[in-house]
């Protein structure tokens, strides 16, 4: 990113600060079910610093979406742990609502993950 100041004289070149980017990532699981239907389960995830959004479909239910919150928490350099608590709206089949959580260790080339939730039916 260039940057002008009329008084400073000729545009010099700024970094774009780490803290606005946001980071995006999509992935989708097919499961062929034996006796039984097929189906996809696409998840769409946005971070920005400590802010996570989530969207997902057919994960808590066939036909079904949520949409998520969460608030990132990371510690550690060699050994890091992630954490991101979160809660859900679930929509379609069934509705209601869900606290659930994330969670990685990390080290080296290694990781270890989990993934949760708690879903409490509005009906």
């Amino acid at each position: 990113m260039l940057a002008y100041d009329s008084l400073a004289g000729p545009p010099v070149e700024v970094e774009e600060s780490a803290i606005d980017n946001w980071d995006y990532a999509f992935s989708a699981a097919t499961y062929l079910v034996r006796n039984d239907r097929e189906y996809v389960n696409p998840t769409f995830t946005a971070d920005r610093n400590w802010l996570h959004l989530e969207g997902r479909y057919n994960y808590e239910a066939l036909k079904t979406g949520s949409l998520w919150l969460g608030y990132n928490f990371s510690f550690g350099e060699k050994l890091t742990l992630e954490a991101t608590p979160m809660v859900g709206g679930v929509f379609g089949d069934i509705t209601g609502f869900a606290p659930g959580y994330t969670v990685s260790l990390t080290y080296w080339k290694l990781e270890l993950f989990t993934q949760g939730e708690y879903f409490i039916d509005a009906a």
